[in-house]
């Protein structure tokens, strides 16, 4: 049994037997708290964070009030055994090698500070309420339905206009993670037993924008020849960014990785398209 809430209910909210649909600001505590308290969830996954990509002092603070609003909610349950949240790789402040979830993180900004804010906040609680706690850190997701000004989706656009897609660090190198591993992770750490703490979510392998450029083009056009004019145009610039993910403790604990090969999923995304 699954409660949903949702700020519109549009075509894709289908309610079933097993699925119930609320439509509600995360502001409208008065209404969340009725639902919460009548639905006692055993599980929460806490998804939401608006206004993305603004991550200005004011949206991060009111994302951060509406979060510590959502749970001060769910305390009045006595009910939730389990609390899934998705966490941010930008919370780690090296912007080279591989990145370890017991690196040390401090807020290099305000969405991190809120983001970090929201972690030991939970922390905190979940201990003195004996509830599982699980952090999964998300490195680059990406996948069809997402927002068509991020990087691949933007690519993507340019390629099939014939345009050299407008790229200022075509050097720089990030770890994509496909969504539908994502939301199969989620799946199972719902039916899995685990200890408390921040798990890595991606695929462990850093790579270049340039690259990204390249499969895309080859995808739709069995081309690299806009890529090649691209990477001529940047060549002066440097590499400022290339982590990833260690991938070791989600692997050992969860017994997963990521199935999903960049090419296809990049493949999805252009049939979406």
């Amino acid at each position: 049994q699954i409660l949903a809430l949702t700020r519109q209910i549009g075509e894709l909210c289908q309610s079933s037997k097993c699925l119930k649909w609320l439509e509600a600001d995360l502001n409208n505590t008065e209404l969340i708290t009725q639902q919460l308290v009548e639905f006692n969830p055993e599980i929460v996954i806490h998804l939401a964070w608006q206004d993305i990509p603004d991550f200005s002092a004011h949206s991060s603070l009111n994302n951060l009030n509406q979060t510590m609003q959502l749970f001060q909610a769910l305390w009045k349950t006595n009910s939730c055994k389990k609390i899934l949240i998705p966490g941010s790789c930008f919370e780690y402040n090296s912007k080279k090698g591989i990145c370890l979830e017991s690196g040390f993180q401090e807020p290099k900004d305000f969405f991190t500070w809120a983001k970090l804010s929201i972690f030991n906040y939970l922390l905190l609680e979940t201990q003195l309420r004996n509830i599982t706690f699980g952090w999964f850190r998300l490195f680059y997701v990406y996948g069809p339905n997402q927002r068509k000004e991020s990087l691949i989706p933007s690519v993507i656009n340019s390629i099939k206009q014939g345009v050299i897609p407008s790229i200022n660090t075509p050097k720089n190198a990030n770890d994509f993670i496909y969504v539908k591993d994502i939301a199969e992770f989620f799946e199972m750490s719902i039916h899995k037993n685990f200890d408390s703490g921040i798990y890595n979510l991606g695929s462990g392998t850093a790579t270049p924008v340039i690259d990204i450029c390249g499969i895309i083009e080859n995808l739709i056009s069995s081309s690299t020849h806009l890529t090649e004019q691209l990477e001529e145009q940047t060549k002066a610039t440097s590499q400022d960014v290339d982590f990833s993910a260690s991938t070791d403790l989600t692997s050992k604990i969860f017994d997963w990785k990521s199935s999903t090969a960049l090419e296809d999923g990049i493949q999805s995304m252009i049939d979406d398209i």
